[in-house]
């Protein structure tokens, strides 16, 4: 899990810290998801070599009891038909402002031309 990217200051490293999720949890986020998550802090101690190097020091990880997404994902938005008409008025709009300059963009072009010619000689 990393912090947002306003929530890291200029300059500064995002911090890590590993959730565990069991069960039903592990299907509900997904990478780049915006979740809260509560849950028990959990020491996770080191084994074998590492252990005796490490001492008493330890990793520490979350163990996730509850996940709340913050922001919807564009496949769980719903529209208002409305909404729906907005959109497609707009695309209209802007396919025929695309279409007009399109045509208008050779006209230009040469005139722009015509008028450097005229202004080098």
């Amino acid at each position: 899990m990393l912090p947002l990217l306003a929530q890291v200051p200029q300059g500064a490293t995002p911090r890590t810290l590993k959730v565990h999720l069991c069960g039903e949890l592990t299907r509900t986020v997904k990478p780049g998801d915006a979740v809260t998550i509560s849950g028990i802090f959990l020491p996770e101690p080191f084994t074998g070599f590492r252990a005796m190097r490490a001492g008493l020091v330890t990793n520490t990880f979350l163990e996730a009891q509850s996940v709340a997404l913050d922001k919807k994902s564009y496949a769980d938005i719903h529209m208002t038909p409305e909404q729906r008409a907005t959109i497609a008025v707009r695309k209209f709009m802007w396919s025929n402002f695309v279409t007009h300059v399109g045509k208008r963009l050779p006209q230009l072009c040469f005139l722009l031309t015509c008028y450097h010619a005229i202004k080098t000689c």
